[in-house]
């Protein structure tokens, strides 16, 4: 299948390539870092969801033009922040520079979202060691992003968990619920048609999809399988499809659900080839795709190759004394509110009572998905929502005051 082109990606991580693993396992990650000065509050990590990438956190609809660092990344930023951005395995837009060495691509399994866990790790380890910080890091991860960092800190017993502190978790946790048209989408199971199909003709093919299917003047990039081609020809003639003439908003929404609300973010829908939309979303590896779907059908996260019965994520001891919020959009089409409500409900059942303040929940009126971070209002109605969770928290005891650091 032929390449997608990027313009300019290599530039723009500019030697925040690290390779992490060994052996078969043997990946890249991209990690970049904004900061202004001293940075006061120390390290926070932003995590992208699948077929996203960092450039989530960097883009509003008002100042998407400025070379100066914007999006919530600039807002932590200028608010005394040292921010880092991940680029996980899943990161659909720096894919070709993560994958630039086949010795570095790994086997279609290893894109499950268990496996990127060691990402995530490796992140968190290289941000400690450069910047010497010596207490658990606040994380915030969107959508799949935020499933990510909710199982890190489920297996936070293991090992070699990373260290996390606060998180905020935006539009989905441990939890899975989506509207009828993405659940029934992953019931027609030809995900797994496309896996059977590609594992028997397996030659070091691609094991991706992406809207990048044409670009706007229709030359082909990245077309899909056959089962999914026809499946998105069905979608189309439905009432259930966007109604916008942006072909690649359409395939989007076939992929996820309806990403975002236009109102409040024209600018990036109707942007042009290779920017707007073509600038945020790239190849989703078919794991992730459907280790997602596999979530979406059970209703909770569990790992890669677990039965229904197989829920050890579901224990509610690691999130301990942690700060978590949790933030959606009440027009979410992607992730229906009901995943952070449930997610909201099973903590607070799980968690004694004196951490309960420990759990917030925001549902934003008017809010779908991506306008959480990129709607022209997001840094009034948002971003202090969610730098208000990333700070270190006191509890007070019949003993007194005293700081609580996380696991």
């Amino acid at each position: 299948m032929a390449e997608i082109d990027y313009p300019d990606v290599a530039a723009e991580w500019n030697g925040g390539i690290h390779d992490v693993g060994d052996g078969e396992s043997r990946f890249r990650i991209g990690l970049k870092r904004i900061s202004r000065g001293d940075a006061p509050k120390g390290p926070v990590l932003l995590v992208h969801g699948a077929s996203a990438s960092s450039r989530t956190f960097e883009v509003s609809d008002t100042d998407r033009q400025s070379r100066h660092a914007t999006g919530l990344a600039g807002y932590l930023a200028d608010h005394g922040w040292d921010v880092w951005l991940l680029d996980w395995r899943s990161s659909g837009v720096l894919a070709p520079v993560l994958m630039d060495d086949t010795t570095r691509r790994l086997p279609p399994d290893q894109y499950n979202l268990d496996e990127s866990q060691h990402d995530l790790r490796a992140a968190i380890r290289h941000i400690t060691r450069t910047t010497g910080w010596d207490r658990p890091i606040p994380v915030v991860g969107h959508c799949i992003g935020g499933a990510l960092v909710a199982q890190a800190v489920a297996r936070s017993r293991e090992p070699d968990a990373p260290r996390i502190g606060s998180i905020v978790l935006v539009a989905l946790g441990l939890f899975f619920n989506t509207g009828f048209d993405d659940w029934v989408k992953g019931n027609e199971r030809f995900l797994e048609e496309v896996w059977w199909d590609l594992n028997q003709t397996y030659a070091g093919g691609d094991f991706f999809i992406s809207p990048w299917v044409a670009d706007d003047e229709y030359r082909e990039r990245h077309p899909w399988p056959r089962q999914l081609e026809d499946a998105y020809t069905l979608w189309r003639a439905t009432p259930l499809r966007h109604a916008c003439d942006n072909e690649f908003c359409a395939r989007a929404c076939f992929m996820f659900g309806m990403p975002y609300r236009v109102t409040g973010m024209r600018g990036i829908h109707d942007g042009m080839y290779p920017g707007g939309l073509w600038k945020q979303f790239g190849r989703m590896p078919l794991a992730t795709y459907m280790h997602c779907v596999h979530h979406l059908r059970r209703g909770w996260m569990a790992p890669w190759e677990a039965d229904d019965a197989n829920t050890d994520y579901l224990a509610a001891e690691p999130f301990g004394e942690r700060r978590v919020t949790l933030i959606t959009g009440n027009e979410n089409q992607v992730w229906h509110r009901d995943s952070m409500d449930r997610m909201y409900e099973w903590l607070r059942r799980e968690l004694p009572p004196s951490l309960h303040t420990q759990v917030r929940k925001h549902v934003l009126a008017g809010y779908g998905h991506q306008d959480l971070f990129w709607s022209a209002k997001a840094p009034r109605d948002v971003y202090p929502l969610m730098e208000q969770g990333l700070a270190e928290r006191t509890l007070t005891t019949t003993a007194g005051r005293f700081a609580v650091a996380a696991i």
